[in-house]
């Protein structure tokens, strides 16, 4: 089973051709957590496929900040 690479974006301010990180779903996850709680990112972040369009609501993404 291959993992799935995904873009680590501020979500306030989405840019995929700048991403924050790029890696495993998992690690990335646990990545943006840990420096949002940490304040290292202090802006709410999106975990989300390469390609895709970061402005789309219908995307697949997981979100870490604000409102989790």
């Amino acid at each position: 089973m291959t993992e799935t690479q995904v873009l680590v974006i501020n979500a306030d301010r989405p840019d995929i051709d700048h991403p924050l990180a790029i890696g495993p779903e998992p690690e990335m996850f646990k990545l943006a957590q840990h420096n949002y709680k940490s304040g290292e990112w202090p802006f709410p972040v999106r975990l989300v496929k390469p390609g895709t369009k970061p402005w789309d609501d219908r995307s697949e993404e997981r979100r870490v900040g604000k409102e989790c």
